[in-house]
């Protein structure tokens, strides 16, 4: 298989994926994915096989981690939103910065 380029563009409408061949002629779009949600941070982390992350912020259902496994062909939330415990009075309200975690 060619490499591929892969673009991942986070806006307030949601977060788009760009691909393309190598030599970057052109670009495929695909998404938008979280439609209308705001996407401040993404992620590719190809540690093992490619994920995908992106955080996503919703006035009303809060903050929601997409991740996908198939390069940006689609993507899922994850069960749990990121959140501080209960008995500590904090609120998250945006992730501004993804990073992966010490294991692969």
């Amino acid at each position: 298989m060619p490499e591929r380029v892969l673009l991942m563009i986070g806006t307030k409408k949601g977060l788009f994926v760009a691909e393309s061949a190598k030599p970057r002629r052109s670009f495929a779009l695909r998404g938008p994915f979280g439609p209308g949600v705001a996407v401040y941070s993404t992620l590719m982390d190809m540690r093992r096989s490619a994920r995908l992350y992106a955080s996503s912020c919703n006035a009303f259902f809060g903050m929601k981690i997409l991740v996908s496994t198939d390069r940006g062909k689609s993507f899922k939330e994850t069960k749990s939103a990121p959140a501080f415990r209960k008995d500590d009075g904090r609120a998250l309200i945006n992730i501004w910065s993804l990073e992966p975690g010490d294991d692969a």
